[in-house]
């Protein structure tokens, strides 16, 4: 190793490339059948594990589904907080049919309460059957109804997401209320008594099984511990029924509230007996409309950031294991790379340099470019690789990081419109992102954008704010340009400079 300026430059001669033991990275969790080889473990599983927060929110890319995968993988384990671990899935759910199960006496945001109580308790009592008969437990004659009523309705006694709803509602309360001798609960027997031919809708009927379900959960729970995951929530969000699935997952919300108040621990150190946790995007949740919303955000959510440290740790976990692997397994053609001393972060140790432009690490350049999530990462990584030029011995350049931009800003681009153009109808974020390149200028200011969007200056600010909130803008502090990812609590400032994160700039041509 030598000094070049103030650039260390990477001699260790090595017998392999660098593609040999670092491969493409899948960029879904879902898809990385090795992710948990090299998962990195944060603070957030402690919150959901040990602590009173029970709603993970993130952008896309964040590592929600890392960390729903993690804790599935440890079900049942010391490392899971020993919770039987539910996970709920909700890709290719039957959501069309869970509409009809709602009650339209009351308003859109609570409207679907009632449903998702049944979906949840019916999971659970599910799962409680298959705990105490893989024990060899005795079942309650209630149990045992249940049991009936399950294999009746789903033709099998173990219940999962998308099965549950797919039954017709009327055939589901009817049989229910029926084997479960509990139309009094819900007036019905008085109501015929009386000669009242009033009808009981078939929502209230679902919630009164719902409730019973309920109560036999809480007296056959025992000693065990549940907690219920659900993750890919936001797949089916659309601009076209906007408002319907505000509702549902407003109605989601508000029943997870309520279940993990009713279980919540007693003590400091304790864990809840059932907890619920549901996995949102951040932007659709904060497009949702239900009572206490800024309350559950601070008292019970989860929010996934990332600093330059963290993400630095992520992406080197997933070096050293892969490391670790190939040179077991190869011991003639072992691998090294520099020590820890070579730059100013562990991952830049992959480069042939320590340093690029602007005298920052070839990692700090890619956080540079970045929304601060590991898909980015995960993705400019990947794009190095499909440039780097394959020598004996090499390691990734720093001509590479650079080559290697325009393909990484064309695919950030595709993700953020993935991400947010169902929340802006009519193509409008992409309509949004030609004025910036129209405006051609990475700095500009609400002027500029107003003479060439050509709209009022209420509707520019709009347009301006949304761009901003999602840090695809970002505005001046002290000396450094910061974004919303950095700081929540940055205030957009009109009568100052905007600047596009230079994740986009090689896309929109600044």
């Amino acid at each position: 190793m030598y000094l070049l300026g103030k650039v260390k430059t990477n001699n260790i001669d090595n017998p392999v490339d660098i593609t040999k033991w670092l491969p493409k990275f899948s960029i879904a969790a879902e898809s990385d059948n090795n992710l948990m080889d090299y998962f990195l473990k944060t603070n957030y599983l402690n919150s959901i594990l040990y602590e009173k927060e029970w709603l993970v929110i993130g952008r896309k890319g964040s590592g929600k589904t890392a960390i729903f995968k993690y804790l599935v993988s440890q079900n049942k384990k010391k490392a899971a907080n020993y919770y039987s671990v539910i996970p709920l899935t909700f890709e290719s759910y039957p959501w069309k049919i869970h509409k009809k199960y709602i009650d339209n006496k009351l308003p859109n945001k609570t409207a679907y309460k009632k449903s998702w109580k049944y979906l949840l308790y019916t999971v659970l009592l599910s799962n409680i059957i298959q705990q105490k008969v893989s024990r060899h437990e005795t079942l309650s004659n209630e149990l045992k109804k249940v049991r009936k009523f399950f294999n009746c309705v789903y033709s099998n006694s173990i219940i999962g997401t998308k099965n549950v709803m797919l039954r017709n509602i009327e055939s589901i309360s009817s049989l229910g209320i029926s084997l479960f001798g509990i139309g009094a609960s819900i007036g019905m027997d008085t109501k015929s008594q009386e000669g009242i031919n009033e009808e009981v809708d078939d929502i209230d009927k679902i919630d009164a099984i719902s409730s019973f379900f309920e109560e036999l959960v809480n007296q056959e729970i025992g000693k065990d511990k549940y907690l219920i995951l659900l993750d890919k929530l936001d797949e089916v969000w659309s601009t076209s029924e906007r408002d319907t699935y505000r509702g549902l997952l407003s109605g989601l919300i508000a029943e997870c509230s309520e279940i993990n108040n009713s279980h919540v621990s007693k003590g400091v150190g304790d864990s809840n007996s059932i907890k619920v946790c549901p996995f949102l995007r951040t932007e659709i949740y904060e497009d949702l409309d239900f009572n206490d919303k800024n309350k559950t955000r601070e008292d019970s959510s989860i929010e996934i950031k990332w600093s330059a440290d963290t993400l630095d740790a992520m992406f080197f976990s997933r070096v050293q294991a892969l490391l670790r692997e190939w040179n077991k397994n190869n011991p003639a053609q072992k691998f090294e790379i520099q020590g820890d001393s070579f730059a100013s972060d562990s991952s830049s140790r992959i480069f042939n340099q320590s340093s690029v432009r602007h005298q920052i690490s070839p990692f700090k350049h890619i956080l540079r470019m970045s929304f601060y999530r590991p898909r980015d990462v995960i993705i400019y990584m990947n794009k190095i690789r499909k440039v780097h030029k394959k020598e004996e011995g090499s390691l990734y350049t720093s001509s590479e990081l650079r080559t290697a931009e325009q393909s990484y800003s064309n695919s950030i681009y595709n993700e953020l419109s993935d991400e947010f153009e169902a929340l802006e109808s009519d193509k409008r974020f992409e309509e949004l992102l030609t004025v910036l390149s129209k405006i051609h200028r990475q700095t500009f200011s609400l002027s500029d954008f107003k003479n060439v969007y050509k709209r009022d200056d209420q509707e520019c600010k709009k347009r301006i704010e949304f761009l901003f909130n999602i840090s695809i803008l970002g505005q001046r502090i002290g000396r450094n340009w910061s974004y919303r990812f950095d700081g929540p609590g940055l205030i957009i400032d009109f009568s100052k400079p905007f600047y596009v994160n230079p994740a986009l700039k090689n896309y929109l041509h600044l």
